[in-house]
């Protein structure tokens, strides 16, 4: 092998290293699987072909969450996801038992909680219970932004503040929750309940709707002024941190890529 070709392959492995070691995390995220498990199975399967370290379900993982078999059904067909990462949960409007639900995730002592993962906090808010100002859940809330003020922080919640979906979004959660959201360094905002995928942007916070794991499909309404993307179809989000970077594609399950952003962790 010659000088010049050495250095040529030398080079192409120290930028290839660059790049590997700069990709810090690898999230997933789906939601509403509602005990439809041929496209849970399906969803799962294709979700761990990306290796995540982490994933998040965003409501609805059962159909009525009254018995115990639901959340077996749920467990039995995500077992290959969580064999793999850990699996954190938010509640949804059809998981309606909360002690049920907790019982079924004994790590968490609430349904609304924190994940702290490779710099970046995850807060898992509980969309079925009161988020209005001066609520015990928004006191909450106020209390982990104040408590964390520099870290880039990601919402997830299974009702949308906006959607073009058939259930819409919450027009007094739009009253306020964006402007907080975006002064307390909120990067981005993952709901379910709309069973389709959407971009939304408002000023300069992302955010998704992916309610694709298995509830019945739903066209649009009518489209939300600050949509980007609406696609009615099944379909799962996969993060990935590459330094100063959060790169945010949605999948269909055929693995054609419905969308994707870059999302600076700063400003």
């Amino acid at each position: 092998m010659n000088s010049g070709s050495f250095y040529k392959k030398s080079l192409l492995f120290f930028f290839l290293f660059l790049f590997l070691s700069s990709i810090y995390a690898v999230i997933a995220i789906y939601g509403d699987s509602q005990g439809n498990n041929d496209i849970h199975k399906q969803v799962v399967e294709a979700v761990i072909k990306h290796q995540p370290d982490i994933t998040f379900h965003l409501g609805d993982l059962t159909e009525r969450g009254k018995n115990q078999e639901e959340y077996d059904e749920f467990f039995y067909y995500s077992k290959p996801l969580t064999d793999l990462c850990p699996l954190y949960p938010v509640k949804g409007n059809h998981d309606s038992s909360a002690e049920l639900f907790l019982k079924n995730f004994p790590f968490l002592s609430q349904t609304y909680y924190i994940v702290e993962h490779d710099s970046l906090l995850f807060i898992i808010l509980d969309s079925t219970l009161d988020l209005m100002p001066h609520s015990e859940q928004f006191n909450w809330l106020i209390e982990t932004f104040n408590s964390n003020p520099l870290k880039p922080k990601i919402i997830l919640m299974h009702h949308p503040v906006f959607s073009s979906g058939y259930h819409n979004g919450n027009d007094d959660w739009a009253l306020y929750l964006p402007a907080l959201f975006s002064s307390n360094k909120v990067i981005a905002v993952f709901s379910g309940h709309d069973h389709n995928y959407e971009h939304l942007l408002w000023k300069n916070l992302h955010f998704f709707v992916s309610g694709g794991a298995g509830g019945s499909l739903r066209p649009s309404l009518s489209q939300h002024p600050y949509s980007k993307i609406f696609c009615s179809s099944y379909n799962y989000i996969i993060l990935t941190r590459q330094g100063n970077s959060l790169i945010c594609t949605a999948y269909s399950l055929g693995g054609s890529i419905i969308d994707s952003v870059v999302i600076l962790l700063e400003s």
